[in-house]
């Protein structure tokens, strides 16, 4: 599990970014990214990161941000009612280019290895070799899938608490 946190506030800005060129070792395959500036209860403002490319969300606008580590997986709108999980809207890449050049660069390392030291190498570096993308594809995926679970069991009740208001009492 997660150590997820929400933010309630209200949006005083909403910046969005498309100059992001992503890196070797990047996870987010979208090239947007949002700066929102939030106002708590007690007037501090907090900015929360998302790297995506939908926001339901503008300035002024009450909203529940659900966020891991000062980037935002979640986020409800309080004020129109919608909601959004990031984790599912903008999916991490399951195969990275950092991936592509361990696996080339460890399959030349291991013929080098095989021909100079030991031809077990081969027999031994290859295989390892051949699983490491696989393994790192489902690690992510899991990765996503179950952070992309938590965020949804946490919007649920927030959007339960403000869809169901409190009756009136009768006088």
């Amino acid at each position: 599990m997660y150590v997820l946190e929400t933010l309630t506030g209200r949006l005083i800005e909403a910046r969005r970014y498309l100059n992001r060129i992503p890196g070797l070792r990047d996870d987010d395959p979208s090239r947007e990214r949002w700066e929102l500036w939030l106002a708590d209860a007690s007037n501090r403002e907090h900015k929360i990161v998302v790297y995506s490319r939908c926001m339901p969300a503008r300035a002024g606008h009450a909203v529940t941000v659900i966020h891991y580590g000062g980037r935002g997986v979640g986020l409800y709108n309080l004020s129109i009612g919608m909601r959004v999980n990031f984790v599912l809207e903008n999916p991490i890449a399951l195969l990275r280019s950092i991936d592509v050049v361990v696996i080339v660069f460890g399959s030349f390392g291991a013929l080098m290895l095989g021909a100079y030291w030991h031809p077990m190498v081969l027999l031994i570096g290859l295989p390892l070799l051949a699983l490491y993308g696989p393994v790192a594809m489902l690690s992510r995926r899991h990765y996503q899938v179950s952070l992309a679970n938590q965020v949804e069991e946490m919007l649920d009740p927030i959007q339960v608490e403000d869809v169901v208001k409190p009756f009136k009492p009768r006088r």
